[in-house]
């Protein structure tokens, strides 16, 4: 019986990560493949997981072969959002209704938006870091304590990406 079935590969859909720092975050997923004859075999993947991704879309593309030579070969994209993407998320949940009537986060955050599209990085943490007390202010008032905790989260997460000390 030849073998002529290249190997299963089971990669992940495509995914955002957000950013770590100002110029990206490392990932980790995972990827593996199977052979009907071989069983479990090995794959390889650029860039690798656990290596650091620079903010933006990187595709992945991974490959694997079995004993008899065939191959296959995938690929999927991680996206590592920056602390602008980040916040526009936040605002956009926040429109939503994600967290209530909380009006007054969108102008913080927008404000630190902008800052940072400007190039003025110390602006941006101090919008960010006045966000943050806003939130501190509004737990067991018009958010839970659930819900502060998440959006506290949110903005170190976003002071991080954008390089706030």
């Amino acid at each position: 019986m030849v073998d002529d079935d290249p190997p299963a590969l089971n990669l992940p859909a495509s995914f955002e990560v957000d950013a770590s720092s100002p110029t990206g975050a490392t990932v980790t997923y995972s990827a593996s493949a199977t052979d009907l004859v071989n069983g479990s075999v090995a794959v390889s993947c650029t860039p690798a997981s656990g290596s650091f991704f620079a903010t933006g879309a990187t595709t992945v593309n991974c490959t694997s072969s079995d004993g008899s030579g065939n191959s296959a070969n995938g690929s999927f994209t991680v996206t590592v959002l920056s602390a602008s993407s980040q916040i526009a998320n936040t605002i956009a949940d926040i429109i939503a209704g994600v967290y209530g009537n909380q009006g007054g986060f969108t102008s913080t955050l927008q404000s630190a938006s902008n800052a940072l599209e400007s190039g003025n990085t110390n602006a941006a943490c101090g919008s960010l870091g006045a966000f943050e007390n806003q939130v501190q202010a509004k737990i067991g008032k018009t958010l839970t304590a659930a819900q502060g905790a998440e959006l506290i989260a949110a903005a170190n997460q976003m002071q991080a990406a954008a390089g706030c000390n």
